[in-house]
């Protein structure tokens, strides 16, 4: 297994002890620990930040997506029968990129590039690009695809004949997406989207509702939603893809999915994660590719409007704020169950004794340490504790 890059230093105590009985199931002492600290896994989900933990996060979100449209974990295995897609929305140009148009490397630029060529994704003219857009589409990125899901419902429930406000007693809509940035340093999303019964999660919708009747909604809910701030009016791009999920389909869709759960601006910026800005001569002074320093003085620029003043929080992002992977409530198994599951496992505890202990303590953060132990090693940590006499 390989060592967390960034373990985080805890110094205290920490106890567990039963509920019912008061047994002292667990306990430790930093200042008896090698080093007189305690070190537990960082947790980044970022791959160009921690791989270890990184991939951690990418096989918990691939159990996630995967769950929802098969079962497991706790999701009834019916749902692998409930009508799904996989759809893939993005965002319209802003100019023409150095890009690969085809097998043999064409580009609007009259050139050809190799797929590790740096100027990928940057601008054939920079002068005349939209950065400004861009940087406003990232931002109300989130809000867009609130309105889809909205309009989606709305339009579902028109096609079946029903109040808005009835629809959850006829079908329910459950979905799960994430977001990823492309080379050229905007986002787009990666979702699977499903079709419930209104009983429950395992309950079957109407036989009306097929996968057929949800792409014909989804296509036309992403047509016709659009968001408007400051001026500014953004709609997706003209490029959306939409693909049944077949059985055979689904370990394929769960994994692309969870691959860009990782995935962050580092895309953009030649491998770079750029630092939280919080002032003006953070973003004069940032060290950065051209196209990507660009995206965040845009970011920041934006962020002076009436509308769009929390674009200069996300300006290391390029405006985006959104969160990397959501899901509606009840699409599939959360993070924290799969996390509590594996520490559970990891403590020879049976999985639905999570809630039958207690636990109390002092532990401070001591900072940031360099990697020493696995992540393995690392994570088990605070579930491996034992009595001390």
């Amino acid at each position: 297994m390989r060592t967390c890059s960034h373990p985080i230093r805890l110094r205290g105590w920490h106890e567990r002890i039963d509920a019912d009985t008061g047994e002292l199931l667990s306990r430790v002492v930093t200042a008896r620990e090698p080093g007189g600290v305690l070190l537990v896994a960082c947790g980044d989900r970022r791959v160009a930040s921690c791989p270890s933990c990184a991939e951690i996060y990418r096989r918990d979100a691939f159990q996630l997506v995967a769950a929802g449209v098969r079962g497991g974990k706790g999701v009834p295995e019916a749902v692998g029968e409930h009508p799904a897609l996989m759809v893939t929305l993005t965002a319209p140009s802003f100019g023409a990129v150095h890009t690969i148009r085809d097998r043999d490397g064409g580009c609007p630029c009259g050139g050809r590039h190799l797929p590790d060529d740096e100027a990928l994704g940057a601008p054939v003219d920079p002068d005349r690009y939209g950065y400004l857009e861009q940087a406003t589409w990232n931002h109300l990125a989130p809000m867009l695809w609130k309105r889809t899901v909205q309009e989606i419902r709305r339009t579902l429930a028109r096609e079946l004949g029903v109040a808005r406000h009835r629809l959850r007693d006829v079908v329910r809509v459950r979905f799960v997406k994430a977001s990823e940035f492309q080379r050229r340093g905007v986002v787009h999303y990666h979702a699977v989207i499903r079709l419930d019964g209104p009983v429950d999660v395992g309950s079957a919708p109407p036989s009306r509702c097929n996968a057929k009747l949800l792409e014909h909604i989804v296509r036309c809910s992403v047509e016709s939603v659009e968001v408007s701030a400051s001026g500014y009016c953004i709609c997706w791009g003209r490029q959306l893809e939409i693909v049944h999920l077949a059985q055979e389909d689904i370990g394929r869709a769960a994994g692309y999915i969870a691959k860009y759960a990782t995935k962050a601006t580092e895309v953009a910026a030649d491998g770079l994660l750029l630092p939280r800005l919080r002032t003006a001569s953070d973003v004069v002074n940032l060290g950065a590719p051209p196209h990507a320093k660009r995206l965040v003085e845009a970011a920041w620029l934006i962020g002076g409007e009436k509308g769009l003043r929390g674009a200069r929080r996300w300006a290391h992002q390029f405006g985006y704020g959104g969160h990397t992977l959501t899901k509606s409530h009840d699409y599939s198994v959360t993070f924290a169950t799969l996390r509590g599951a594996r520490a559970a496992w990891r403590s020879g505890r049976p999985s639905d004794a999570s809630g039958d202990f207690i636990t109390r303590g002092q532990l401070a953060y001591a900072g940031r340490a360099p990697a020493l132990w696995s992540s393995g090693e690392v994570g088990r940590n605070l579930e491996r504790w034992r009595p001390e006499s």
